[in-house]
């Protein structure tokens, strides 16, 4: 969990295992309740929903996660984006709202987690934009 982030649990938050969330993510569990019949722009009940985040999930720097969502296993929240409805297994979304602009290879992220579900310690390599290409071979 990166710096900076906030999780409003008045609901439930719940992250499954080897998640990564950037810098500045927000959760909320929380909606005012604008659907008044006395008063505007909401009255003073507030609404908690629980989000869930399941495993393998990478939400980017600055995204926001709105009450009520699930993220399920294997979704990528890019930077920046709005979840404001839930997330498919794999998705890869992007925006505000966030919408699914592509999908992980369902097949390949499956042999990873088979073969190895957890890695204990990430070996960070940095791969300068010149040389990135020979790196995906």
């Amino acid at each position: 969990i990166g710096s900076y982030n906030t999780i409003y649990a008045t609901g439930n938050v719940d992250i499954g295992n080897n998640c990564a969330l950037a810098e500045h993510v927000t959760i909320i569990t929380l909606n005012h309740n604008y659907q008044s019949d006395t008063m505007v722009p909401f009255d003073n009940y507030s609404i908690a929903q629980d989000v869930f985040i399941g495993d393998n999930v990478w939400i980017g720097m600055k995204s926001i996660i709105l009450a009520g969502c699930r993220i399920e296993e294997g979704a990528i929240v890019a930077a920046g984006s709005v979840v404001c409805k839930s997330v498919p297994s794999c998705a890869i979304v992007v925006g505000n709202p966030a919408k699914i602009i592509g999908w992980r290879d369902k097949e390949k992220y499956k042999e990873i987690i088979k073969n190895n579900p957890y890695k204990e310690t990430m070996d960070w390599k940095l791969i300068h934009k010149e040389g990135y290409k020979d790196y995906l071979k």
